[in-house]
């Protein structure tokens, strides 16, 4: 029993970095075909936005091979169209967001077994935000940020490494890609919940994806804990959800990816450079060889910038960066960022000659790493599509290393741009018998709002926009008899919705052709072939 008691794990991070040869639509890697959040029956609202596939930037990675930023100092402002959208209260929310990251501790410094970070509840549920389908901007900005250092929450316990055979006698080789912040080991745990599995395969439905969908134990629908998940998993936040800051287990994964003590073999941005400063501006270059001067083998090429000798850093034996520091910076959002210029420094183990040395990193870069912005996302109605931001991402940096395998040692870059939607409230009307405002098939598409656990009313975007004239748009009913099945008033209705168009998976790459009732959404139960 104390041998029993000693193995079991309940706790557990994923790790992700660029998709490799094998991790293919059709194992739904990149985009995630079966997590598209449908409501799980036709007469009940949404609780979960987005009527499109879930996209991921990468895919996950075995332990020891997870990417990371080794960029200690990462700069985000926003564009005019994000600031005229979402003015300064959409500001106050995504710099929230930032400021939760900031005040982690140092990788190094948390307790060992990390017991000033929740494990449950630590997504609250804004009530007023929910009957107005508000999707909370400072949770969504704070998932995103774990998912850029490197993380993935629950989605990814259980991962399928291949699938064979006809439809109907497949068998498929599943692998838990989720891993203990102590000792590594696989674990099928995320922040004290267990979860099991069941395959979904769209063969069935003439489809060409299939994965592994996690169900959490206790849970009364099956599905994902929304209570206890991780804010890395961008499925588990709801519709007027909002998180109190990060997990346990999001803490145990960027310890594990941080720490000063995990060493890679890792290259650096051309806009890197090392050295300390002297008197003015000049810097003095710095070397890895014993005597101090540039020589062969050294990874450090001296250039001339505005008349000051810096050292150009190409790589070598990194250690984690601690933490990433996340600074608001001035941007000339309405021409571009013309001439201004983000100079910062930070301290990163290097490992040379079996010596450890804290090399001093400065950077200039223009314009800022991560980018707000605001743009019409929902402009393909005939897919039924609410999409809430879209994401770019800068290029990696792949290992120095020549024999490194695929997938280890890469770099994220620290540049990112993020395009929220400016868009709504939005009705979707479906033919034959949802053709008016008062019978509608879907409604409503989500909104992004601010708000909290406080007696302070949600904040409502667009900037200036009044929360008394949306309660009254949004939950008065319409003339005539409100018969749509996701009428936020009481309605009677018991018209089947006989449409595909909210939760259908279009053919997309993979292609997957799957009914509305099929896909697994956030919170139910996996559908049965």
């Amino acid at each position: 029993m104390l041998v029993m008691a000693a193995v079991q794990q309940d706790w557990a991070f994923s790790l992700y970095g660029e998709l490799e040869t094998w991790e293919t639509a059709a194992l739904s890697y990149g985009t995630r075909y079966f997590y598209s959040p449908v409501p799980s029956a036709y007469n009940e609202p949404p609780v979960t936005p987005g009527n499109v596939p879930y996209t991921e930037p990468g895919g996950t990675k075995n332990i020891q091979q997870g990417s990371r930023l080794n960029i200690g100092v990462t700069t985000y402002a926003y564009d005019y169209t994000f600031l005229d959208y979402y003015g300064e209260e959409g500001v106050k929310a995504v710099d929230a967001a930032f400021a939760i990251l900031n005040r982690l501790p140092a990788a190094s410094s948390a307790s060992a077994n990390l017991t000033e970070f929740i494990t449950d509840g630590n997504q609250q549920i804004n009530y007023t935000a929910r009957a107005l389908s508000m999707l909370d901007l400072k949770s969504v900005v704070l998932q995103l940020m774990m998912e850029h250092m490197g993380l993935l929450g629950e989605t990814h316990v259980f991962d399928l490494l291949g699938d064979g055979g006809t439809c109907g006698a497949k068998y498929y080789q599943v692998a838990v890609r989720n891993f203990d912040p102590i000792t590594w080991n696989p674990s099928t745990y995320v922040n004290g919940t267990q979860y099991d599995y069941q395959v979904a395969d769209s063969c069935f439905w003439a489809g060409t994806a299939a994965d592994a969908l996690e169900e959490a134990n206790g849970e009364p629908n099956g599905g994902l804990s929304t209570t206890t998940a991780a804010v890395a998993t961008q499925e588990a936040l709801q519709l007027g959800g909002f998180y109190l800051g990060i997990t346990r287990d999001d803490f145990g994964g960027l310890r594990y990816l941080y720490r000063k003590d995990n060493y890679n073999i890792e290259g650096m941005f051309t806009d890197c450079y090392v050295g300390t400063p002297t008197s003015g501006s000049a810097y003095n270059p710095v070397s890895t060889n014993s005597s101090g001067s540039s020589g062969s083998g050294n990874p450090f090429s001296p250039v001339t910038t505005n008349g000051n000798t810096l050292s150009n850093f190409t790589g070598g034996i990194l250690g984690g960066v601690e933490k990433i520091q996340f600074v608001k910076v001035a941007y000339d959002s309405e021409i571009g960022y013309g001439s201004i210029t983000n100079t910062v420094s930070y301290t990163i183990p290097l490992l040379t000659n079996y010596t450890v040395k804290q090399l001093t990193v400065w950077r200039t870069n223009s314009p800022p790493d991560i980018i707000f912005t605001a743009t019409n996302l929902l402009n393909a109605p005939a897919a039924g599509e609410d999409e809430p931001y879209v994401r770019t991402y800068g290029a990696i940096i792949a290992s120095p290393a020549t024999n490194t395998s695929a997938g280890v040692s890469l770099v994220f870059s620290p540049t990112m741009s993020v395009a929220f939607n400016n868009v709504g409230p939005i009705y979707v009307n479906e033919n034959p018998g949802f053709l008016q405002n008062s019978a509608f098939y879907l409604y409503p598409y989500f909104q992004f709002g601010s708000f909290d656990g406080s007696t302070n009313p949600p904040i409502a975007f667009p900037n200036r926009t009044s929360l008394a004239g949306l309660l009254a748009l949004e939950l008065t009913p319409p003339s005539g008899v409100g018969n749509s099945p996701f009428n936020p008033f009481l309605n009677t209705n018991t018209v089947t919705a006989t449409g595909t168009a909210a939760g259908t998976v279009g053919a997309g790459a993979a292609g997957v052709g799957v009914a509305a009732d099929r896909v697994h959404p956030a919170g139910a139960k996996s559908p049965q072939p």
